[in-house]
């Protein structure tokens, strides 16, 4: 539990610095204004592919062309990987279903990954016991259901215990 928190706390420190914050710092040490710049517009290629008449008519040619920089425009702030969202999905897993399935009573652990997209990418299942491979596949089916609105970055593993009676 502790590492997925440190995950969060690390994101968060980082989305705290607004963009040029070490030229603002370097001016004030200065005594002069620093000048603002406008962060670099991220330009995407565009592939049209068409047909040319006057050549063979099986023949495609393609041209690439740039969308212009529209001026003041900024790209879209990050969204970062919401900590509760995700405990809040692993909290609406429903374990004692899997109990019909073959799943011991006891504590368990499943330390799970979330995708960019806000899916479950992979999880793992830390018991006393192996768990038959039915119950592996009920716990599956809970996490397929589980999601998070989808995040920017990287993967975020979050872990939590259960006590299945």
């Amino acid at each position: 539990m502790r590492r997925g928190v440190a995950v969060g706390l690390a994101f968060t420190v980082v989305g705290c610095l607004p963009v040029g914050m070490g030229q603002l710092e370097a001016a004030n040490d200065v005594g002069a204004e620093a000048p603002i710049t406008e962060p670099p517009v991220v330009q995407s290629v565009v592939t049209v592919k068409e047909k040319d008449d006057s050549a063979d008519p099986d023949v495609v040619v393609e041209t690439a062309a740039a969308p212009a920089a529209l001026p003041g425009r900024r790209p879209p702030d990050p969204v970062f990987f919401r900590m509760g969202a995700g405990y809040g999905a692993l909290g609406r897993l429903d374990l004692a279903s899997c109990r019909n399935e073959g799943l011991a009573p006891g504590y368990l652990r499943l330390r799970v990954t979330f995708h960019v997209s806000g899916r479950v990418l992979r999880a793992a299942v830390e018991s006393a016991s192996a768990p038959p491979s039915e119950a592996l596949e009920c716990i599956g089916e809970q996490l397929e259901a589980a999601w998070v609105p989808a995040f920017d970055g990287g993967e975020v593993t979050l872990s939590k215990s259960y006590f299945v009676n």
